[in-house]
């Protein structure tokens, strides 16, 4: 990091931009499978009785 008296120089906070810009691009997320009623349900049940986090 370039700093100066504590500062984040302004050429360097741009070139921080663009390369997390450039990060975010290259994260493809792929979709996932369909899943039935039955699975989504029996796996929100799972998730409920364990008190975990869900992800859609």
């Amino acid at each position: 990091m370039v700093k100066w008296q504590g500062f984040m120089l302004s050429d360097h906070m741009a070139a921080l931009k663009k390369q997390t810009a450039k990060e975010q691009k290259q994260q493809i997320i792929e979709p996932k499978p369909q899943q039935t009623t039955e699975v989504i349900a029996s796996t929100l049940a799972k998730t409920y009785h364990r008190k975990q986090i869900v992800s859609i």
